[in-house]
């Protein structure tokens, strides 16, 4: 779960921070050509780049790699909520456990209800949303400047 430390633990802290600041390098880089073909073409999103430098296959290859990549980490998301919520098996000593008292062996201590229940509950509401524009209420920004 804790990737960043695992890797200095395993390469050392010399060997790690140079690979930490070579993928900032390469992340920086990334987004210095991102720009920089936006300005040049004239693209606003991702895919009008992709579809002016590359053609349509190429965007629509794009697409589905990121289609992949949102609903890979939306599974991950919801799995790590549940673990959250549950703890790890067979000892619930998650929040729904240890703040409501739930049952472990209970049906309301299934991963597959809390997973089905915080997707049906939370995420589909956001999904139907039909600009961002209204999620501004949510947002914490106002509380970080006090």
């Amino acid at each position: 779960m804790m990737a960043i430390p695992r890797a200095y633990l395993q390469i050392g802290s010399v060997l790690g921070t140079a690979m930490l600041i070579g993928v900032a390098l390469l992340i920086y880089f990334t987004l210095v050509v991102l720009v920089r073909g936006s300005a040049v073409t004239g693209a606003a999103t991702y895919s009008q780049l992709a579809l002016v430098t590359c053609g349509g296959p190429v965007m629509k290859l794009l697409q589905l790699a990121v289609l992949a990549f949102c609903f890979g980490f939306g599974v991950i998301y919801l799995v790590i909520i549940r673990d959250l919520l549950l703890g790890t098996p067979p000892a619930c000593n998650g929040l729904l456990c240890e703040v409501f008292g739930m049952d472990p062996s209970g049906a309301l201590a299934d991963p597959r209800l809390v997973i089905a229940a915080v997707a049906l509950l939370i995420c589909s509401p956001l999904l139907l949303l039909r600009s961002m524009e209204r999620l501004s209420g949510a947002t914490l920004s106002p509380w970080w400047h006090l």
